[in-house]
């Protein structure tokens, strides 16, 4: 998890928060340790311990960051969307300034979620507070969900999804759930409700947040010297057919209900007023490899990762959402 202060900005505009992840060797089960994993894919027995490494690990690279760009100083630390995020926002930081100020991220684990596994690899659901070092923002702790994985009994945790709390989610379970056929159906409908909401605005069977409800304007608005701004939207990983992909929906079941994380991939289009031109934020075409330059129409690819919590009885809710850009999987406009 990246981003100075947690904080970036859609376009120039719009408010998002991200985060970022780290390097160094996870620790490793005790010698005569059993490679098969927990029934519970991580518990509040084991999630402090694995949250404090993901933590120590985040912060030595940020620390290497400050004095070292590497493409791939993420790759030991995050996969999936999250990893797409923290290289571009380490490519953008190091067009504008060259190395950041240095930033420490104290993670302290709060909650699990997570179903029963028998076989690697295995992923949990982790609720965390968040302590910068400076200060960033307002200055308290902020709330995250995290989606961990662990690929086997050697490997160490990366984090796959990041999202900023805005609504309490569900009660956690420390018993392992179990998430049925259905349970996963309804989370990808949502999420095609969610795409749907985001290029139309036709509102999804969900609670929609403030936040959101602002992602849906920016990618909607016309800005000062734009004649028009749209958004297509589709479930991430948006690649070509047969690459070997993560998954980005988890879903995990606890007592009073569901709760699932999931990434979108939006793609933005500003196009500029009648003989006019708009042109990417600071840093954006180094971050891209292509030219600086301003143009009458403008694309731009953004991860929009979401938190929906389905109580047993009751309307569902986004609990919290995302916006990172990111490179696109095509070349850029």
């Amino acid at each position: 998890m990246r981003r100075d202060g947690l904080i970036g900005v859609i376009g120039v505009v719009l408010l998002l928060a991200a985060c970022t992840g780290t390097a160094a060797q996870g620790p490793l089960p005790p010698s005569g340790h059993a490679s098969a994993p927990p029934a519970a894919a991580l518990t509040m027995v084991t999630a402090p311990s694995v949250v404090t490494d993901y933590s120590r690990r985040n912060n030595a690279v940020l620390a290497t960051l400050t004095t070292t760009y590497s493409e791939h100083a993420w790759d030991a630390v995050d996969d999936g969307p999250l990893l797409d995020a923290d290289r571009f926002d380490s490519a953008v930081s190091q067009a504008v300034s060259g190395h950041s100020t240095p930033l420490t991220l104290t993670f302290t684990a709060t909650a699990t979620w997570a179903n029963g596994f028998t076989s690697y690899p295995i992923w949990a659901i982790v609720r965390t507070s968040v302590v910068a070092e400076p200060p960033q923002g307002s200055g308290g702790p902020d709330d995250y969900l995290l989606v961990v994985r662990r690929d086997s009994a050697t490997a160490r945790w990366r984090d796959e999804m990041i999202v900023r709390v805005e609504v309490v989610p569900n009660d956690s379970d420390d018993r392992p759930g179990t998430t049925t056929p259905a349970d996963v159906a309804r989370a990808q409908e949502t999420r095609l409700a969610i795409a749907r909401y985001l290029e139309t605005g036709d509102t999804p069977d969900v609670y929609v947040t403030p936040y959101l409800s602002a992602v849906r304007t920016q990618f909607s608005e016309p800005q000062s010297g734009e004649r028009a701004r749209s958004a297509t939207c589709r479930a991430y990983p948006a690649a070509a057919p047969g690459d070997a992909l993560p998954q980005t929906l988890r879903v995990v079941r606890s007592p009073s209900g569901v709760l699932a994380l999931m990434t979108l991939r939006c793609v933005e289009t500003r196009v500029a007023v009648a003989d006019g031109t708009v042109r990417r934020p600071a840093g954006y075409a180094a971050a891209l490899g292509v030219a600086d330059a301003p143009a009458a129409t403008l694309t731009q690819d953004f991860e929009v990762t979401l938190a929906v919590s389905r109580p047993t009885r009751g309307r569902a809710i986004v609990v919290g959402t995302t916006v990172s850009p990111v490179r696109p999987v095509r070349p850029p406009a």
